[in-house]
């Protein structure tokens, strides 16, 4: 006798379908979950390699690299000016320190796909004759946003930068609950992660070269 032959259920195909819903809804949360992880690490990455560079900048040359254009006063950059503005400057002008031709760590090496941007659009609009400067370019985060840099002497300050869709915000060097700055006789190197904004009370995403309290 030949058997015969039946086709799935309505319920046994919505069951069917249910499962792969699930599936396809569990397998987008982990490449997120992954996406955000991989971002995460390419950028405590980049503020390592930057902290490193800095360091060694900071052993080579016997001060750490100038945040503002002035502080090339005495090199070869002495007189390298923007476009009239202060946004970046303090990003910019570690860019240009970082890749002096004496140091021994090498810049240029920085990983990522886009490790160097210009999210205010500037030029330089006064270049010393025969100093190389290089591009008004920023160091960016595995985001496509500056990371931050702030020295001492600089830390009471508020910090202007550009995001990397262009919009101006400003940030300010990270406190403890103490009141006092972390990394109190040093620099701060800052990512502002994934939301694009500053945690200065409660870190959120940010990224630092250096450790909150209760870590």
């Amino acid at each position: 006798m030949r058997r015969v032959q039946r086709g799935f259920t309505l319920i046994e195909v919505l069951v069917v379908v249910s499962i792969l819903g699930v599936l396809a809804g569990l397998i987008s949360v982990l490449i997120t979950q992954a996406q955000k992880k991989r971002l995460e690490f390419e950028t405590t990455n980049a503020i390592t390699f930057v902290r490193n560079a800095v360091d060694t900048y900071k052993n080579d040359m016997g001060r750490l690299p100038p945040e503002t254009m002035a502080g090339f006063a005495g090199t070869k950059w002495a007189g390298l000016a923007v476009t009239g503005n202060t946004t970046n400057e303090c990003i910019e002008c570690l860019l240009v320190a970082l890749r002096h031709p004496d140091l021994r760590s090498k810049l240029d090496e920085l990983p990522g796909s886009e490790p160097f941007g210009n999210t205010d659009d500037d030029i330089w609009n006064k270049v010393p004759e025969g100093s190389d400067a290089p591009e008004a370019k920023e160091i960016l985060d595995a985001y496509g946003n500056p990371i931050i840099y702030i020295t001492k002497n600089r830390y009471e300050e508020t910090i202007q930068i550009a995001l990397a869709d262009g919009t101006p915000i400003e940030v300010r060097a990270v406190r403890r609950s103490s009141g006092a700055f972390y990394n109190q006789d040093g620099y701060q190197l800052i990512s502002l992660g994934r939301n694009g904004k500053q945690d200065p009370d409660e870190k959120v995403d940010d990224i630092e070269n250096f450790q909150r309290e209760g870590e």
